[in-house]
């Protein structure tokens, strides 16, 4: 989550004329749904691909028939990847030791890296199966224990499943990734933990900062420095947090790891 705080405090209406609206054209993430992994990727069924982008194509052409200017989140993406500062943002966030595993980062790496921007933008918002690389039995454990339909690297989150995902405040931007379904988050075991030591955990709150009043971070959803940073700003600059069981924002409910 990045976000910014203006310098001078101000009113923006909610409700006005869509002039710009990103969206993101279903592809390989979706036929790469099974049975199997459905639940964890926050879908309640296999989805048919061929109608959603059906549907989808037909929804981005109503759009600009009405004058609004669609961007493809996968051609922004690609862009960004085109360009090494880009490329290294992403791929170090993405592939390391704790997203993968310290024996997948190399040989994914090398496969990232060999793509140009358009395919691996496909690849990222996809998600990388084990049958995607060739390696030898014995690897690590977790390769061992995956079958070829498991995902090695996860699909970029909520590209796959989109859920308020993103929100604008001011000049800024808060993507929010979400990692469980809120309910589970909301009805599932909290416990109090320190903030500093809530990076990289699910909370179980709901937290805006006000001004302007937009949740910086919702149920299900993990926290990050970027998040924590941005809500401690807003109290030290005189605003305060709705939603938060800490007014002081020195603790908060995550959900309980098993």
């Amino acid at each position: 989550m990045a976000i910014q705080t203006a310098a001078a405090l101000h009113v923006d209406s909610e409700v006005g004329e869509l002039r710009q609206v990103v969206v993101h054209r279903p592809g390989l993430e979706l036929t790469r749904l099974t049975p199997g992994n459905v639940d964890e990727l926050l879908f309640d069924d296999v989805m048919w691909a061929a109608r959603a982008r059906e549907e989808h194509d037909s929804f981005v052409g109503k759009l600009r028939d009405k004058g609004v200017v669609v961007h493809e989140f996968s051609h922004l993406l690609a862009g960004v990847l085109d360009t090494a500062d880009g490329r290294e943002f992403v791929l170090s966030r993405t592939t390391n030791e704790h997203t993968v595993g310290p024996q997948l980062v190399e040989p994914l790496r090398e496969l990232l890296e060999s793509l140009d921007g358009t395919a691996l933008a496909e690849t990222l918002i996809g998600g990388v199966l084990k049958h995607d690389l060739s390696l030898p039995a014995g690897s690590s454990l977790l390769w061992d224990y995956l079958v070829d339909e498991d995902f090695v690297l996860a699909p970029l989150p909520n590209t796959l499943f989109q859920r308020d995902n993103i929100a604008f405040a001011y000049s800024g931007v808060s993507v929010h990734p979400m990692a469980v379904p809120p309910r589970e988050a909301f009805l599932g075991v909290a416990e109090l933990v320190a903030v500093e030591d809530a990076v990289g955990r699910i909370s179980c709150e709901s937290i805006a900062g006000y001004p302007p009043g937009i949740p910086a971070i919702l149920p299900g959803e993990r926290m990050t420095a970027e998040i924590s940073r941005y809500l401690r700003e807003t109290l030290d600059s005189g605003g305060r947090l709705h939603g938060s069981s800490d007014p002081d924002f020195r603790s908060i409910h995550v959900l309980r790891e098993s």
